[in-house]
């Protein structure tokens, strides 16, 4: 079974508005020997890294709480 979730935000093309666009934002990956959820971001250079203000924490809701927060603009820019 997967124990990675990943967020997209999906919006129409610039130049197509009927082709829909998805662009991975956050990525939470739970780790199971450690009873953790590990947070993590994508970078522009198209690589998943971890978000370092708060790495992990054994509450998914901490981290959905910071991704909205987004107070370092990782996430929603």
């Amino acid at each position: 079974m997967g124990q990675a979730i990943e967020i997209y935000s999906a919006r129409p093309a610039y130049d197509d508005p009927g082709e829909i666009i998805e662009i991975p934002i956050v990525k939470v990956r739970y780790v199971r020997t450690r009873q953790v959820w590990q947070l993590f971001w994508f970078r522009a250079s198209g690589k998943w890294q971890g978000y370092e203000p708060m790495r992990e924490a054994g509450d998914l809701a901490e981290l959905v709480d910071e991704v909205w927060r987004d107070p370092y603009y990782c996430f929603w820019g």
